[in-house]
């Protein structure tokens, strides 16, 4: 286990990882909700989302911080079933710096979904729903999809053989 950990953040270790996954979060963040929002009819909710989320950039901050000290538990499926906290605090910077990226972009998320009148619930399961790194079976995402995510449920659970060729799900 303590080896899988030391692979895991060895692979994330790459600073094109990092910067495809700010890229990634940056577009669900500013460019993906609010055009889902312009495309549902609702500019006004749009506007109010982006002034939002500007307005939450403090909280984000706060959030990237306390998530990559580690006084926050790791949330991300991939990440929380690798974890052994046996390692080295400096060896774990990959896996705390990208689990804080998520986090900094989850809060201007909500920050957003509140302006533009959410309840926090809500506006957390949005937050969620719109990274790429989601928890598995989101609600209303299709027989398809669900599929897809029991093969990935399985492999959690699958032997360390399996693990060691799919070490990204």
């Amino acid at each position: 286990e303590v080896l899988d950990e030391y692979r895991y953040n060895n692979m994330l270790s790459n600073p094109r990882t990092h910067i495809r996954n700010a890229f990634s979060n940056l577009v669900q963040t500013f460019f993906t909700r609010p055009a889902t929002l312009v495309a549902q009819g609702k500019p006004a909710e749009a506007a109010k989302y982006y002034t939002g989320a500007l307005k939450n950039f403090p909280k984000a901050v706060e959030a990237f911080k306390q998530s990559f000290k580690g006084t926050k538990a790791i949330e991300k499926p991939d990440i929380a079933h690798i974890g052994t906290g046996k390692l080295p605090k400096f060896l774990t910077v990959p896996t705390r710096a990208m689990e804080a990226g998520d986090k900094f972009f989850s809060a201007m998320i909500e920050g957003g979904e509140l302006a533009r009148g959410a309840t926090a619930e809500q506006a957390a399961k949005t937050a969620e729903y719109s990274l790429f790194r989601q928890g598995l079976f989101p609600e209303g995402q299709g027989k398809l999809l669900n599929a897809i995510d029991s093969i990935t449920a399985w492999t959690y659970k699958a032997p360390k053989a399996v693990r060691w060729f799919v070490p990204f799900i």
